[in-house]
């Protein structure tokens, strides 16, 4: 028994080849797992819109423009697409006044998405896997801002400290 525990000794054969096999196979594992990373990342960036990342161009059924949009207002999350000559996509809130829909940025000009509409107002907006082609227009009326705020507040439930002034809001039409 003392023998064993002698090989097994710091510095023993041993221990040498333990350490040697258990940093080979670490680095193994770790060369397999940045192949893994760099695979998400390559798919991501390729990929639709997942949670907070934006995505590419997106897939889906084109669909002439609505005249009614009501039934957007059971979907909570949507996509759109800007800068359609390299896709952005990303997942938004969108709220309907029956025969428009509207997406607003409480950052304001502070996101991406708003920059590429400022340079391109068409866009295009997925509702689950319909997609119509629609231009961005931005809203400055006071009134329409406000009805825009109640909707959001309504359908989302919830509470901002933005001023729907300070907000960048766009009404979503056809071509």
């Amino acid at each position: 028994m003392t023998e064993m525990i002698a090989k097994n000794k710091p510095g023993s054969a041993l221990c040498h080849f333990r350490v040697m096999i258990a940093s080979t196979i670490g680095r193994q594992v770790l060369n397999m797992l940045k192949i893994i990373t760099i695979l998400i990342l390559i798919l991501l960036a390729s990929c639709e819109p997942m949670g907070p990342l934006p995505g590419g161009q997106l897939s889906g059924t084109l669909e002439p423009f609505p005249m009614d949009w009501s039934s957007s207002g059971d979907v909570d999350i949507l996509q759109i697409e800007t800068r359609l000559n390299s896709p952005y996509s990303i997942n938004i809130w969108a709220v309907d006044t029956g025969n428009s829909i509207y997406i607003a940025s409480g950052s304001g000009p502070q996101t991406e998405w708003v920059d590429h509409l400022k340079e391109d107002p068409n866009l295009r907006l997925r509702i689950e896997d319909k997609i119509y082609e629609l231009i961005a227009i931005k809203v400055t009326d006071m009134t329409e801002l406000d009805e825009v705020h109640a909707r959001y507040v309504e359908k989302y439930d919830y509470q901002s400290d933005v001023n729907p002034q300070d907000a960048w809001v766009y009404r979503l039409d056809t071509r």
